[in-house]
């Protein structure tokens, strides 16, 4: 439990043990919840926005990323704002606190330092260079570098210096992660070699009654495996829902399954791109312990293993029902979520007086 309004005495931020907690412990189900007194001068009034014709040919023109449908699924309110109004929430120019998003941007960042020149070596080549990895200078100073990037804006910054503990102790993490989590799983499996880092994808998909619809987004990372079939790997530093009861599950705008929805997505958009078999994976750091993890996702008690022409189909079938059917319709409406909990970490609330 802290408080956080800042004053002259407090700093309003969490303490260090704190951030330890919920970095390092990875068996315990820490939940945060925000209790907050909601005074409002805004209106009761339901916030909506109508859409006409011109709205239809915009929404027809755009390009939908993986992020941005989740938004829509989550709340279509939240979804006109910043894909549409392309409202931006206001940040801070340097926040001390190390959010899980920002951890997680820390992670994707010093994974592609490390990795930018192993995906050029040949694939037989690749293991043992992660081995050699493992425990050296080059993990400390890849963090270092993605903190200065990301967090200070400078990559000449004096790290030292300019932050203070608990990013400290969010680098230390992320060594750790890295040293005894992502490189041994990775330098002990032989049938795969790193092909690009923060790799492009788009491609189009014809939708019955809509037409085409067009997707990008950026894939964090790219392996090509010794038959010549891709796989997708994907970075989470939370813990995430990766078993299904059927493929519906998937398509909820929740943050738990929202993982697994871009993974698929992503498998999707580039198995019809280069018209191969695609593996989608997903790597939950804190998680991950030497050689075995739980990185495959299941759905209807079915392992997949890689994206078939089925999947493909049901995928493409639940999207439509989930969100380009009710996005194009113009007598719905965008307006918000009626669900509060999707309201509380919502950059936008403010907006909505909730």
């Amino acid at each position: 439990v802290y408080c956080t309004k800042s004053d002259d005495r407090h700093t309003g931020e969490q303490s260090r043990y704190i951030s330890q907690l919920i970095y390092e412990d990875s068996w315990h189900n820490i939940k945060r919840t925000n209790v907050k007194l909601n005074i409002s001068l805004s209106s009761n009034e339901l916030l909506s926005v109508d859409k006409d014709d011109d709205m239809i040919a915009f929404l027809r023109n755009m390009h939908y990323s993986p992020s941005s449908l989740c938004a829509y699924m989550s709340c279509p309110y939240k979804f006109y704002l910043k894909y549409i109004k392309k409202l931006k929430p206001q940040q801070d120019d340097f926040d001390e606190e190390i959010d899980s998003q920002i951890f997680g941007t820390l992670i994707h960042q010093a994974m592609e330092n490390l990795y930018l020149s192993i995906s050029k070596l040949p694939i037989d080549s690749q293991q043992s260079e992660m081995k050699s990895l493992i425990n050296s200078d080059k993990v400390v100073a890849a963090v270092n570098q993605a903190i200065q990037a990301v967090i200070l804006g400078d990559d000449n910054a004096d790290i030292e210096r300019e932050v203070g503990g608990e990013i400290l102790i969010a680098r230390d993490i992320l060594v750790s992660y890295i040293n005894k989590n992502i490189l041994p799983y990775d330098a002990h499996r032989s049938v795969f070699g790193v092909d690009s880092m923060e790799c492009p994808v788009a491609e189009s998909i014809d939708f019955p009654s809509i037409g085409t619809i067009k997707f990008k987004g950026i894939i964090d990372r790219l392996d090509r495996l010794w038959d010549g079939r891709m796989r997708i790997v994907d970075y989470k530093t939370g813990t995430r829902k990766m078993s299904f009861t059927n493929l519906v599950e998937v398509f909820t705008g929740e943050h738990e399954s929202s993982a697994v929805f871009q993974v698929l997505l992503y498998s999707i958009l580039l198995k019809r791109s280069l018209n191969k078999q695609v593996l989608p994976e997903i790597y939950q750091i804190s998680k991950m312990s030497g050689e075995e993890i739980n990185s495959i996702i299941t759905i209807n008690n079915e392992q997949v293993h890689f994206v078939t022409d089925d999947l493909d189909s049901e995928f493409v079938d639940n999207l439509n029902d989930a969100v380009f059917r009710p996005l194009f319709d113009k007598q719905q409406k965008f307006i918000p979520t009626t669900d509060s909990k999707r309201c509380e970490k919502c950059d936008y609330s403010d907006i909505c007086g909730k």
